[in-house]
């Protein structure tokens, strides 16, 4: 599985159809070109059933992690301080902010 904390997105095609397809953006930083990842990417975008459309990322995923083409081995350090009036908020490993959804003041 690729993990990304460069700004990614939860649709799968937005994710990954930058690094993965032959026409994604950053496919020159991928530096890995591959028929069966090109051809999962189109149809997961190209089908509206939800079903049917996670199977199919299921399946570009589980492709992506046996190729490994590259991973990133960057971890970065994230710190949070709050004031005594805060209570809600949950840090969270990956830098998510969600649960700023269900942060109060005092």
């Amino acid at each position: 599985m690729a993990v990304a904390l460069n700004g990614g997105q939860p649709d799968p095609f937005t994710m990954y159809n930058r690094y993965w397809t032959k026409a994604g953006n950053l496919q020159g930083v991928a530096g890995y070109i591959d028929d069966e990842l090109d051809e999962l990417m189109q149809a997961g975008r190209a089908e509206s059933d939800l079903d049917a459309r996670r199977e199919i990322f299921a399946a570009f995923e589980a492709h992506l992690a046996e190729a490994a083409p590259w991973v990133w081995l960057y971890t970065a350090y994230a710190y949070s301080a709050l004031r005594d009036n805060v209570t809600g908020f949950v840090p969270t490993p990956q830098g998510s902010l969600f649960s700023l959804s269900s942060v109060t003041l005092n």
